[in-house]
Order: C-alpha cells, then sequence, then structure tokens
C-alpha cells in the first residue's frame, strides 16, 4: 500500500512538472494588481480561484474586484504546427 501510494505521489508530482501550458490566465483587480496563474473556479457572480504554477498556492477573488481577465499564450510552451497539409 504505501509503495502504490509513493508512486501515486511521484506521477501527480512529476505530470504537474511536466506540463506544456501554453495558456495561462491574468487578473487584474480594481487596485491595479495583476496575478498569473490558472483559474480552476469560477462562480458566478460570486468569486474566482487562481492556481499560481511557481508560488504553489491557490488565491481567491471577490468578483467585485475583478477588473478583467485575459488569457495569455505563451509561444515557448505552445506547440503549433504551422505546415500546411498537401492535397
Amino acid at each position: 500500500m504505501k509503495r502504490i501510494l509513493t508512486t501515486l505521489l511521484f506521477f501527480t508530482y512529476y505530470s504537474g512538472f511536466n506540463q506544456n501550458q501554453a495558456y495561462q490566465d491574468q487578473i487584474t483587480l480594481k487596485n491595479d494588481s495583476v496575478y498569473i496563474g490558472l483559474i480552476i473556479e469560477q462562480t458566478p457572480g460570486k468569486e474566482i480561484k487562481l492556481y499560481r504554477f511557481i508560488q504553489n498556492d491557490t488565491l481567491s477573488f471577490p468578483m467585485l474586484d475583478i477588473l478583467k481577465l485575459n488569457k495569455i499564450y505563451d509561444p515557448k510552451n505552445g506547440k503549433r504546427n504551422n505546415k500546411k497539409e498537401k492535397p
């Protein structure tokens, strides 16, 4: 049982670092604070929860404090195939 748990934790830990996240979410608050991460939960009219990868934490923001939401594309992590297929 201990071996299974250790293996499961290892793969969970490894997959978190191995993710190539091409898009991230940016939350700008009314006080001009900017937070970047992944929106993991949104309760309409109440709050948004943001997971920050580098800090490894989750923040909650009331909808009344949010000025705007943006998607950020990171070309280093995104894999696009720009080759055109030949007919």
